[in-house]
């Protein structure tokens, strides 16, 4: 889910920023993109309940902020060139370090979850 996140963003750039305008789009005049996105984040936060049913809700519910805010901000940093001006990672291999750092992510919270 957030290699998509990731993916989508840097395929459609221009719709992935202003989704995030709420000063241009505003979501609630709108509202079948505001049950989009409820949804898909909805889709998140149950995957985190489930590899963490033993975890009260409040800390389930950060962990799926977390994921979101990792792969959000990875997606940034990608679009505003921030990981190539401030990490030196060439543009060529931005994807495929996003794609590793959430591979990271996912492996530590499938072994949290198993």
């Amino acid at each position: 889910m957030g290699r998509a996140y990731v993916d989508f963003a840097m395929r459609y750039p221009a719709y992935f920023q202003v989704m995030f305008r709420a000063d241009a789009v505003p979501l609630d005049r709108y509202p079948e993109p505001r049950k989009l996105e409820d949804e898909a984040f909805g889709r998140l936060v149950e995957g985190i309940y489930k590899a963490f049913t033993d975890q009260p809700v409040e800390v389930r519910r950060k962990i799926a902020v977390a994921a979101w805010a990792l792969v959000h901000g990875l997606a940034t940093l990608i679009l505003e060139g921030s990981l190539a001006r401030k990490v030196g990672i060439p543009k060529a291999r931005q994807k495929q370090l996003a794609d590793e750092v959430i591979g990271t992510f996912s492996s530590l919270l499938e072994r949290r979850g198993s």
